[in-house]
């Protein structure tokens, strides 16, 4: 039988000590003197093989055989017991101990033939003890003890199958820990992965830009630096040209820093990003509802920040706040866009802002807004932001 049987089937445990005190203080009290140290020797085998086929047998050894024979002694040593000049039948009890832990430790094909046996034994013990006939013991008791058997066998059965079915849902809580492990330690590398293609990204982007004006402007340098002396007025007009060089590279390499999105914004507007981003997220339930009259903020570095913003949540709410819903409510007042961002994790009573929630502050302050985090235990975490979206010389 398997380890949660043995570990932890308490009420089968207390059962059993109830039966087994109960019934050796109603033999000792019907036996004579003479017949109390066999009817304790019995008693302690018959408990010490029952708590050690429970303690040791089951999943631990995975023994099936030694376990049955366990069973087949605990019948023989109640059988014992029940030839003894005992007035009345309280022995037969034990059984229906027997029959209940056999039930719940074997398959039926191994407990039915138990549960038989016992069935058979308690008439034919009766009957031996008391000199009538086995086979008019059997016509007049076994009705009453096969009710008594069924009724003992189809409880014990039940509580077989919900051991076994604690059992399933045991071992799928920790395939489940198990997939979310591995799916929170693959969300971290893609993370890395997204965070080093970007880098590559940029690099690439500043190198074609600035590298091409450099390159210019050490050009225009060293033909300076040849024409000081022998055409000064030629060399002042190089230097001009230089400094247009320079100032065109720099206005180019803003333009290139503000150009510089997320690769799931390439080619689509905010909201179509948003809508991307949440069906893409496999460990949150993301429910985003968006209201703006304007679809597209004036400045374009306010959608990357609100985008990386809203990434940086959902990284958290799973990390951190083991949250299974998350909330994103997107709207617009005047010329600023509202964002709130809400989930159900586990929260906190103190908010300590590390290295993804201070960069947030800073990026939306940089960018002219303000940013406002809220949590409490077991209320989750929330997040709301005010950033400019439309400038006032647009409107």
């Amino acid at each position: 039988m398997t380890d949660l049987f043995r570990k932890g089937n308490m009420a089968l445990t207390g059962i059993k000590l109830i039966t087994y005190i109960l019934v050796s203080f109603l033999l000792v009290r019907n036996l004579g003197a003479a017949r109390l140290e066999i009817v304790a020797v019995l008693i302690v085998l018959l408990i010490s093989n029952s708590f050690f086929r429970q303690e040791y047998m089951y999943g631990k050894f995975g023994a099936t055989g030694p376990t049955y024979a366990s069973f087949l002694m605990e019948i023989l040593v109640i059988l014992a017991i029940g030839f003894l000049p005992v007035q009345v039948g309280y022995y037969v009890y034990l059984f229906f101990v027997t029959v209940s832990e056999c039930t719940i430790a074997f398959p039926p094909t191994h407990s039915i033939p138990v549960a038989v046996m016992v069935l058979f034994a308690m008439p034919v013990t009766v009957g031996l003890q008391s000199g009538e006939a086995v086979w008019t013991v059997i016509m007049d008791l076994a009705p009453a003890w096969m009710v008594s058997i069924l009724f003992v066998y189809a409880m014990s059965y039940v509580v077989r199958i919900q051991i076994i079915e604690r059992e399933k849902l045991a071992r799928t809580n920790l395939e489940l820990e198990d997939t979310y492990r591995k799916l929170l330690e693959h969300m971290r590398r893609a993370e890395e992965l997204s965070v080093e293609k970007e880098r590559v990204r940029m690099s690439r982007e500043i190198h074609d830009t600035l590298a091409h004006t450099l390159t210019a402007v050490v050009v225009q340098m060293e033909a300076v630096k040849k024409r000081m002396s022998v055409d000064p007025v030629q060399a002042a007009q190089d230097i001009d040209k230089a400094l247009g060089v320079t100032r065109e590279g720099l206005s180019e390499l803003k333009r290139t820093i503000k150009a510089l999105r997320p690769q799931m914004m390439e080619g689509r507007s905010f909201v179509d990003a948003l809508d991307r981003l949440v069906a893409e997220q496999s460990l949150l339930k993301v429910d985003l509802e968006v209201n703006l009259i304007r679809e597209r903020a004036d400045d374009p570095n306010s959608e990357v920040i609100l985008f990386r913003l809203i990434q940086e949540a959902m990284t958290n709410a799973v990390r951190h706040g083991a949250a299974k819903n998350l909330w994103i409510r997107i709207g617009q007042e005047g010329d600023n866009l509202l964002l709130s961002v809400k989930d159900d994790g586990k929260g906190t009573a103190v908010i300590r802002r590390g290295f993804g929630l201070t960069g947030i502050q800073e990026r939306i302050e940089k960018a002219g807004g303000s940013v406002r985090f809220q949590s409490q235990i077991d209320k989750g975490f929330e997040i709301d932001v005010q950033i400019p979206w439309v400038k006032e010389d647009s409107v």
